[in-house]
């Protein structure tokens, strides 16, 4: 009977329904980043794996934890690191295989956040993030890992506290602290996290001030500990008082500036994305900075007026982006404000609040189209993905080794000097000595007190047998890092090797 055929057909057995985006998720970003399969170690891979002490050794983990001896305060992280290398060892294939799944549960996450929500249209949302080529500098980096691995932490503290929002049961409050704090460890990317469940309980907690605020003291506590065991870190192991970011507070926030409105427009056209971009820290403010401030002045309004009117929406999503976004914005020394204002990884936590604002955009557009073509909207967002997706494939498959992808950097930045240097390093390391000495010299002639560059330059004087240049090159090496071990050791090799040849040339 028909009626009987039908009932056998909708029992059938088959994908659940809640479980069909999920796995389309995962699908979709293994397919995008099969080419960061094939990728290898690249710029500061080998401290935090290839070459890292505590990673290799098989008591590592209570130093890793308790010593304070890596660089950076991250133990979840070199943690996740001391158990993969037990795994794969120095082949990069796993560690790449293990990051693409973290951004891809990530993706799956924030599907799950944003229905939480309720925002619209949220898992074109996790799609465009699962496919957005803004991430992958994040994900093929085997040291951005902490990003991956934080954000997995960030998204279930997210989602335990919207639990516990809706049912107030202990059991989410305490998910929430414990998955902020494994955050916390495996990167700072949710210092501001705190800040952030303020800012939903003015949206959607109507009323609950005082209580959301009792009951985020204990975020706000451990966001200021980790933050200021960050600090530490940072000016002991990363800074050392080298000079970076801009000194006064007009061109921090003018650097502020530039930064938000430079990840919007890349978010929007993903075009030349770079490792180290030319972007710069500077405390002389020019009209585009001027203008760059007017803009974000001129915005923030905005949001607060239509806050006023009832639309509270755009104004958390807004201030989601800015407050994830605040501490590599300029204001606090951060290490990698050396090379570059801005960096496509710093943007990696925050990006989900511009997609939510552009699937918004799409979504009204639809709506008024819809009488002309019903399906546009639908049509649209697939064709954003698979663009997106075969941009995403092209920008990981330049991280199949260093000198590929640093070639591509100072392609579309001269001026990166740091790209030079590792270019240099590659050069060496091929016994390329002329290209090695060129790229340093260029290094240098943009930069001329980079350490790196002055030990590379040093190195290949003290293999072609020129001890005396080698020697003063080291010499200002220490002059600049008085800790950098390497330059050390090869000053104290250069001078023995000195005075063994001005004994073999006495009578």
């Amino acid at each position: 009977m028909p009626g009987a055929t039908r009932g056998r057909e909708e029992r059938r057995p088959g994908i659940p329904r809640r479980l069909r985006m999920p796995l389309l998720l995962l699908l979709l970003t293994l397919l995008a980043y099969l080419p960061a399969l094939n990728a290898g170690f690249i710029w500061d891979d080998d401290r935090y794996v290839v070459k890292n002490a505590l990673v290799r050794a098989a008591d590592g983990l209570p130093a890793i934890w308790f010593s304070g001896g890596t660089k950076d305060f991250y133990p979840l992280l070199y943690s996740s690191f001391w158990l993969q290398w037990r795994l794969w060892g120095d082949h990069p294939f796993g560690y790449h295989a293990v990051n693409i799944l973290l951004h891809a549960v990530n993706a799956v996450l924030l599907g799950f956040v944003l229905k939480r929500l309720r925002v619209a249209g949220a898992w074109i949302v996790a799609a465009l993030f699962a496919v957005h080529p803004l991430n992958v500098e994040s994900v093929a980096w085997v040291s951005q890992q902490k990003n991956t691995l934080a954000m997995v932490m960030l998204l279930l503290a997210a989602l335990a506290w919207l639990r516990w929002c809706a049912q107030e049961r202990l059991r989410g409050y305490a998910g929430a602290l414990v998955f902020f704090v494994g955050s916390l460890l495996a990167k700072p990317v949710a210092i501001m996290f705190p800040a952030v469940l303020l800012l939903h309980a003015w949206w959607r907690r109507r009323g609950a001030w005082r209580t959301t605020l009792l009951e985020t003291l204990p975020f706000f506590a451990l966001s200021a500990f980790y933050g200021a065991v960050t600090v530490v870190f940072q000016q002991g192991h990363s800074i050392k008082g080298q000079a970076v970011g801009a000194d006064t507070l007009l061109g921090q926030a003018a650097g502020a500036a530039r930064a938000l409105l430079f990840y919007i427009g890349k978010t929007l056209w993903p075009a030349d994305l770079c490792m180290i971009y030319a972007l710069q820290p500077n405390d002389a403010v020019s009209v585009p900075d001027v203008i760059a401030l007017a803009a974000v002045g001129v915005c923030g309004v905005l949001l607060v007026v239509a806050a006023w009117r009832g639309w509270r929406g755009p104004l958390f999503a807004a201030g989601y982006y800015v407050l994830m976004l605040f501490p590599v914005l300029g204001f606090i020394g951060v290490g990698f404000h050396f090379y570059s204002l801005v960096a496509d990884h710093w943007v990696y936590a925050a990006l989900p609040a511009v997609l939510v604002g552009l699937v918004w955009c799409g979504r009204r557009l639809a709506r008024l189209l819809a009488a002309v073509t019903p399906r546009i909207g639908m049509w649209a967002a697939g064709a954003a993905v698979l663009a997106l997706a075969f941009l995403t494939a092209a920008q990981a498959s330049l991280y199949r080794d260093q000198r590929t992808l640093f070639e591509t950097v100072v392609e579309q930045n001269p001026r990166a000097w740091g790209a030079h240097v590792i270019l240099g390093n590659e050069a060496f390391s091929r016994g390329e000595l002329d290209e090695a000495e060129a790229r340093y010299r260029t290094a240098l002639r943009l930069n001329p007190v980079y350490w790196e560059a002055l030990n590379g330059l040093g190195i290949v004087h003290a293999t072609r047998g020129e001890l005396k240049p080698a020697i003063e090159l080291f010499e200002r090496v220490l002059t600049l890092r008085p800790d950098h071990a390497h330059a050390r050791r090869n000053l104290r090799q250069a001078k023995h090797q000195l005075r063994r040849r001005a004994g073999d040339a006495e009578p």
